[in-house]
């Protein structure tokens, strides 16, 4: 059965928060080494899936509503 539109444009907005958390590094994890303190961002699930199936949906979204898809290729010449 397909999806709903509403369904599609929830798992977006689930997608982009978790883009958005991993980006902003809302999960500090740190070191020391000799008098040094580093921080660094640890995110739950690497950027390039999330941003993979992002596009994924998008693109399913697309497909529904009969906008141009964010995986089509560029053509000069055609408007977007």
């Amino acid at each position: 059965m397909a999806r709903t539109l509403e369904q599609i444009d929830a798992d977006i907005a689930r997608f982009q928060a978790a883009l958005d958390e991993s980006d902003l590094g809302t999960r500090v994890a740190g070191m020391k080494h000799g008098e040094r303190d580093i921080q660094f961002a640890n995110g739950g699930a690497p950027t390039s899936r999330l941003n993979r199936r992002l596009l994924e949906l998008k693109h399913e979204r697309s497909l529904l509503t009969g906008d141009r898809s964010p995986a089509s290729p560029i053509v000069p010449g055609i408007p977007l």
